[in-house]
């Protein structure tokens, strides 16, 4: 932005805004308290403000503002290249604001008609991406991520994974409700992939919806990135030509390690289900014949289960239908074959 202020308290740049008392900025300022010339941050929670500052002994009129946000701390920066920045004060944590809101705000301090000096703002950026002047842009909040395949096998089990993306804010507790189409998908279990994320509660008693509640055991522990982090197994129920259902988050209630609790925006997926095809499964290879060539391909994938990263490849071995491969599948083709 071009601005450098002259006028007591005129001030100009950029705010993360959640309602008028509720806020934090970064901006140039002139402030005949603090001898002049400044730039400034000030949070304000439940509309008690904290102003930290430094002095300008910049000589030009054109600045780079920026804000940045990790979990509930703001922290704010000024730059006459967009390389190299300088942070003004420290990062200041508020946790007060929400249905966050990021613009460009100019304050003549309650001067009347005329008073104070003229901010130009000539470029703003969310998140690397370049927004013109006038576009209402979302704030990218925490997301609920729910990856399924886009195809299952009547009768056959198979995985989504649940996860997140935006997070800024460590992950401790979950409270999940998930709905399905309980006519066409019968909930087998859920399991986390990590070993220090536990589902310390599940309930199931409402048809067509599971509940988990789930901890992170230990500050540490916390869900600190973007990714998936549990598995759910279902079962395709429906045999019917290109019957369809869905499987989506209903609601999914976050807290972080002091019990801050966040709403994930939530996440659904459509899965196609075909019908069972005729023929003998232990015929891996569909060859018309049952053979030491279709124990060979069960023996290849001997140990996956549902939840493995190939499992649409691998589960033609699956003779018995169990969500793994196993020795009782190469037991089942071996008898074929006798």
């Amino acid at each position: 932005m071009a601005f450098k202020p002259s006028c007591n308290y005129a001030e100009a740049g950029l705010i993360a805004y959640g309602d008028d008392g509720n806020y934090f900025y970064v901006a140039r300022k002139h402030h005949p308290g603090y001898g002049g010339p400044i730039f400034t941050v000030i949070s304000e929670m439940n509309g008690v403000p904290k102003e930290e500052y430094i002095r300008d002994s910049v000589q030009e009129g054109s600045v780079y503002l920026k804000v940045t946000k990790e979990g509930s701390r703001y922290a704010g920066y000024y730059s006459l290249d967009q390389s190299n920045w300088i942070q003004i004060g420290s990062a200041i944590e508020n946790k007060s604001i929400s249905q966050l809101k990021i613009g460009l705000f100019a304050n003549n301090a309650g001067g009347g008609s005329g008073y104070g000096d003229d901010a130009d703002f000539y470029s703003f950026q969310l998140e690397g991406r370049s927004i013109p002047f006038g576009e209402k842009v979302p704030v990218q909040g925490l997301q609920a991520v729910l990856d399924a395949p886009e195809e299952v096998v009547s009768e056959e089990p198979f995985v989504t994974s649940l996860g997140y993306s935006h997070v800024t804010n460590p992950i401790q507790a979950q409270d999940i409700v998930i709905h399905y189409d309980m006519d066409r998908f019968e909930f087998i279990k859920a399991e986390s992939k990590q070993e220090s994320v536990k589902v310390v509660g599940i309930n199931r008693d409402m048809p067509g919806q599971v509940r988990l509640i789930v901890a992170s055991l230990g500050a540490n522990q916390a869900l600190a990135s973007d990714g998936a982090f549990m598995e759910l197994t279902w079962r395709a129920k429906a045999d019917d030509m290109h019957a369809a259902g869905k499987i989506e988050t209903a609601k999914v209630i976050v807290s972080d390690s002091e019990g801050t609790e966040t709403n994930a925006a939530q996440a659904a997926s459509t899965i196609r289900i075909l019908p069972i095809v005729p023929g003998l499964p232990e015929d891996v290879n569909k060859d018309g014949k049952v053979s030491v060539g279709d124990l060979g391909i069960v023996a290849a994938h001997y140990g996956k289960n549902a939840g493995s990263p190939d499992w649409n490849a691998a589960k033609m071995a699956d003779i018995t239908k169990d969500g793994k491969i196993d020795i009782e599948d190469l037991a089942a083709v071996a008898r074929e074959i006798l």
